[in-house]
């Protein structure tokens, strides 16, 4: 069975990485912005009336409702959730000298009391992630669950400054493509699956064969995917006209895109790490840049490591 988690700014995104996830996995998990008090329709009532920012984004999941239904998408991972990982990471950040330069930006006091949360989350949700107070805490404790919870970590590629220096950390382990659906309902997830159901199960276990053993340097795509990832990429086109002709409930058509697939290895800490490092070179200049990225480059891969899947679209297009 293949887990994957997701950071809610890529469900609020609708990014590649989450439509990527929700078509290769059995289950994503995320965090579902939330009054503290519980979800009883008076917590929720009263969230509303304290955090106008909370309901707009509710209305902005609302694409994504059909798989939560169908159980697609989920806030835990047997009793795991992200929120026990977001409460560990402010706790480091606060006590650990390592990410001093994060001091001034995270703040774990934003996110205990219920209005602060909503209202700092939900805003920088639905404008792309700006503010460090809840982005750098929500991207460390996806990084630091699919450590622990053995998930797979999808997100789409990284071009901050605090992104570049991650990825100078990961170790590749294979790297595949395929067509996927993109600014999609999730009736549209839910058909595609439906339809390609023998051909995505294949694919998921050939997938899982590589990650039960990797190959020893990266050598293009896996032979235990190669005849899967055929037999789906015939079927989709086969379907094409079925899988973006409707519109979902949102009334968004579905466009069909040809997305890349890289898997590696990524130390559990990378994110507060690097976002440590960005935000000291930021500080120091381009000198400092330059020593941090070295220093980086050379630490060795921790003893906790989540496995990274970086979803890209590609200049391929597809046609039914």
């Amino acid at each position: 069975m293949l887990t994957a988690v997701v950071s809610p700014y890529d469900v609020s995104a609708r990014s590649v990485a989450c439509f990527g996830a929700v078509l290769l996995c059995d289950r994503v998990v995320t965090l579902l912005p939330a009054p503290h008090e519980g979800t009883d329709p008076e917590a929720i009532r009263s969230a509303v009336e304290e955090s106008p920012r909370f309901l707009e984004f509710m209305e902005s999941w609302r694409w994504s409702r059909a798989l939560w239904q169908a159980g697609l998408i989920s806030t835990t991972d047997g009793a795991a959730t992200l929120l026990e990982d977001i409460e560990a990471v402010c706790e480091r950040i606060e006590h650990d000298d390592t990410f001093a330069p994060l001091h001034g930006l995270v703040h774990a006091a934003v996110l205990e009391e219920t209005r602060s949360y909503l209202n700092v989350l939900c805003r920088d949700l639905m404008t792309g992630g700006g503010d460090p107070r809840t982005s750098v805490p929500v991207s460390a404790a996806a990084e630091r669950f699919a450590a622990r919870r053995r998930a797979l970590l999808f997100r789409p590629e990284i071009t901050s400054l605090a992104g570049r220096i991650e990825t100078t950390s990961i170790q590749p382990v294979c790297a595949f493509s395929m067509p996927i659906l993109a600014a999609a309902s999730g009736e549209h997830c839910i058909n595609l699956r439906r339809l390609l159901t023998e051909q995505l199960t294949a694919v998921q276990e050939g997938f899982e064969q590589v990650l039960e053993n990797p190959p020893g340097r990266r050598a293009g795509v896996p032979e235990a995917m190669r005849e899967p990832l055929r037999e789906y990429d015939a079927c989709f086109h086969e379907y094409y006209d079925e899988l973006v002709g409707s519109r979902g409930e949102d009334e968004f058509r579905a466009r069909a895109i040809h997305a890349s697939f890289n898997v590696g290895m990524l130390p559990a800490d990378s994110t507060l790490r690097a976002a440590a490092k960005a935000a000291h070179v930021l500080r120091r200049g381009r000198t400092s840049r330059q020593r941090s990225v070295a220093a980086l480059q050379t630490s060795a891969l921790g003893a906790a490591s989540a496995i990274t899947v970086t979803v890209r679209e590609t200049s391929i297009r597809v046609r039914g």
